[in-house]
Formats: C-alpha cells, sequence, structure tokens
C-alpha cells in the first residue's frame, strides 16, 4: 500500500467541501475517571486498558477542529462503555461526569447511562438541579453480567417500567445490538416501535459484529455500488417509524447507502465513536496497540505533537466519513446537511 501525507491532505479537502457547515456528531464516548482496570485485560481488551486506565476520558472538540478549522463542531457524548468485570466507578458518577460536560458547553446534548429506574430518577433530578438537559439513555449489552456480550438480547436489558420512565421523558435510545438485527431483537424493537412514542438510534448501522480493520485493499474493494447485501439485512426494519441508524465505524459505503435507501435520509444519523474514531482501520496503517493507545491518550489529552504520524490517525477519520459522503452519493441522495447535522437534533430530541 502506498499512501502519503498529501493523500490524507486531498482527501481532508474533498471531504471538507462535501461537509455542511456545522457538523453534528451524535457518537462521542466520555466518562468520569477509570482506576483499576486489571493489567490482565491487556490481551482481551488492548485498547481499553491502555486508553482508560487510571485516567478520565476528555471531550475535545479541537480534535476535530485540527482538519475541519472552518466548521462548526456539536458533539452529543455518552459514558464509554467497559466490561462489567472492570472496577469501575458508579454509573452515577459517569452520568454527573457526562452532565457536568454538558454544563460546561463542551457537549451540545448527552446520554446518561442504562441503570435502576430508581438511579435514572435521581440523575434526572440532578440534571435538572444543574439546569441540563438530558437527551437519553445509553443501551450496551457490556453492561450485562450474567451473560457474555455477544448472547445479550435487547429483551435482557428494556423493561417496561423503564421504556414507560423514557416515554415519560422524551428520551432516545442509543440501542447497541451485540450480534446484528437477529430476530430477537428485532422483534422486541418493532414492538417498542409499535407501543411507545421512543426514538431508538442503532450504533454502526446495527455491523457491530463485523471487524472494523481492513486490509486497504479489502477497503477498496467496498467502493464498489453493490447495495443489495445490506439493503437484504436493514428491509425488516423498513417500515418502522422511529428507529434511526448511525454510521459510525462503519468503513463500507454499501452500507451507509443501503440504509439510506431503506430507512430513508431522514433515518441515518453521522456518528465518530470518539476516540476510537483514530484508531488506524487499515491494517498497513496500523502500529501495535500499546502504540496506537499511546496515540490515543495524546489526541484525548490534546498532545498532538507527541503524536508520531498523526495523520495516519486522522485519515482514520476520514475515511469513515468518506463512507458517508460516498453512500449518500451512491444512493442518489442530496442530504449531507440532514446526515451530519439535523438528523442527530431530531433522533435525539435536541
Amino acid at each position: 500500500m502506498k499512501l502519503a501525507l498529501q493523500d490524507y491532505k486531498d482527501l481532508q479537502k474533498e471531504i471538507s467541501n462535501n461537509l455542511p457547515k456545522t457538523i453534528t456528531d451524535c457518537h462521542i464516548h466520555t466518562a468520569t475517571w477509570m482506576p483499576e482496570i486489571p493489567e490482565e485485560t491487556k490481551k482481551f481488551h488492548p485498547l481499553s486498558h491502555f486508553c482508560l486506565s487510571n485516567r478520565k476520558m476528555n471531550v475535545r472538540k479541537d480534535s476535530f477542529k485540527r482538519f475541519f478549522p472552518n466548521k462548526q463542531i456539536n458533539l452529543l457524548g455518552f459514558p464509554l462503555p467497559v466490561p462489567a468485570r472492570f472496577k469501575n466507578p458508579s454509573i452515577q458518577e459517569w452520568n454527573k461526569e457526562v452532565i457536568n460536560q454538558k454544563k460546561q458547553n463542551l457537549l451540545q446534548g448527552c446520554l446518561i447511562h442504562l441503570d435502576t429506574n430508581e438511579n435514572i430518577k435521581n440523575t434526572i433530578n440532578y440534571a435538572k438541579k444543574n439546569n441540563t438537559k438530558i437527551n437519553g439513555v445509553k443501551i450496551h449489552p457490556r453492561i450485562a453480567t450474567w451473560k457474555p456480550k455477544k448472547e445479550v438480547l435487547v429483551i435482557d436489558l428494556v423493561t417496561d417500567s423503564f421504556l414507560e420512565l423514557a416515554e415519560k421523558n422524551n428520551f432516545s435510545l442509543n440501542l447497541e445490538v451485540s450480534h446484528g438485527l437477529c430476530d430477537e431483537d428485532i422483534k422486541k424493537i418493532k414492538e417498542i416501535d409499535d407501543t411507545y412514542k421512543i426514538n431508538m438510534i442503532i450504533p454502526h448501522c446495527s455491523l457491530n459484529y463485523r471487524s472494523w480493520v481492513m486490509s486497504y485493499q479489502d477497503y477498496k474493494t467496498t467502493l464498489n455500488n453493490n447495495t443489495k447485501e445490506f439493503e437484504k439485512e436493514f428491509n425488516i426494519l423498513k417500515n418502522t417509524s422511529n428507529v434511526f441508524m448511525d454510521t459510525a465505524m462503519v468503513l463500507d459505503q454499501r452500507a451507509i447507502a443501503a440504509a439510506l435507501s431503506v430507512l430513508g435520509e431522514d433515518k441515518i444519523i453521522w456518528g465518530s465513536d470518539y476516540p476510537f474514531c483514530f484508531t488506524p482501520k487499515i491494517k498497513e496503517l496500523r502500529p501495535d496497540n500499546e502504540i496506537v493507545g499511546q496515540a490515543l491518550q495524546n489526541i484525548l489529552d490534546g498532545k498532538y505533537n507527541e503524536i508520531q504520524d498523526l495523520w495516519k490517525y486522522d485519515y482514520s477519520h476520514l475515511i469513515m466519513m468518506q463512507a458517508t459522503i460516498n453512500g449518500m452519493k451512491t444512493a442518489k441522495l442530496d442530504c449531507a446537511e440532514k446526515l451530519f447535522n439535523k438528523n442527530c437534533k431530531k433522533g435525539f430530541n435536541i
């Protein structure tokens, strides 16, 4: 693979010309202090370990302004889910930190983590006292302690009493599906869609069970226009009223084009999955996990001058944006303002 700094600069210019003046990113991870992530987790969760152990997640608009200096950047943030066996601070503390960052105008909108109804109500009251609106709840399989992540279903995580609470507070649900659009999850999602007035945003275009890292040749293969495989998969959600998808970590423009064709241009939302959008996705550009982890720490701390070949990390973010832009073009739609700004506000009631 021959990729040079000039290639990145050309891509940066091309993408900037295709973006609206305001970019609203719906998938930003932020959290409070994360102590005591065990050393042995390096093997199974190396980037979580290098990024999070004994440090605080930061919200940094300058991470994006660095390569889009002429754009208005808005961020919607929520706590980063980590495996339940890690010794984390309480979810309540995470929620307070996200709300505090919203109060400091670092975030335009914020979500809290799924918890007991009592704790969610306490967080709502805390937010109100701080004149802060909560836009929704992040629901992730990792918070289930009784099943492996890949076996956790939506029905395992949400109860009718929680859904009533969410509807009452006009919450959107950022609803991670741990193993794609399986029959059990689709049945529950459709049931929620039919019964409640709740927006559900499915991250990663529901494709989080697929690898995000590929060879450059495989990436080039994704640039063709055959979207039938993904359309067949997404058609099961075609007639839903309140189901959205975000584009976080999706490199395959065919998936985004199919999502646009099936769900429509009002239901697809740009998301980056910060800070992991800065992990090199092309194998040939990817150093070992320790180097990537240190680079992500420096990005979170704004120490950009300490990162060797910083453009390679930024390039990963840009090729995800390129996939979204190309997906729009493949679907023959001119909807960048919706994808990169308005749909986030609609989906999350901002």
